[in-house]
């Protein structure tokens, strides 16, 4: 299964493993690994994404896009364990960039995440503030800034007050 992004990615169905590894308590593991990035999961990990009998949800097509586009995110800013601020903060701008409103942003997180999930907080905070800083930069500073500090940002020790 192949989904159009704004940058060149796909999807790929499987249970390979990555150079990242991502695993949730409901026994889904989604790996990030290849140039470019290629998000591996398993069928039926995320209920809301189609399985061997497609769709278990009424999932939109936009909210399907939008599923996978957060779950990669979510797979590129951590590379293991629960994220940091920092890294929700890099991610939420991230997803900001490729049309995703930080108003909509904690419902599809609510949505994407597997099992039932409580409703989670507006977008307002600490994190929502610092991504806001990150997209106050020229396009060409955020992906500067990015490229000098991924191994930082997805290691977890870069804070919110590192952030520009």
């Amino acid at each position: 299964m192949r989904m159009p992004f704004a940058s060149p990615t796909r999807l790929a169905a499987t249970g390979q493993q990555g150079s990242t590894v991502v695993s949730d308590d409901t026994g889904g593991t989604l790996t990030l690994n290849g140039s470019p990035p290629v998000l591996a999961m398993p069928l039926g990990a995320i209920p809301y994404l189609p399985g061997s009998t497609g769709f278990g949800y009424s999932t939109t097509e936009r909210q399907f896009a939008d599923i996978l586009r957060e779950q990669f995110l979510h797979a590129f800013v951590t590379s293991a364990g629960l994220q940091t601020p920092a890294q929700q903060a890099v991610e939420a701008a991230l997803l900001q960039r490729a049309g995703i409103p930080f108003a909509d942003q904690p419902k599809l997180e609510a949505i994407a995440e597997p099992g039932p999930a409580p409703e989670k907080a507006t977008a307002i905070g600490p994190v929502y503030d610092a991504a806001q800083r990150l997209l106050a930069l020229p396009p060409t500073a955020q992906q500067a800034w990015l490229t000098a500090h991924v191994a930082d940002v997805r290691s977890g020790v870069i804070t919110l007050a590192q952030m520009p």
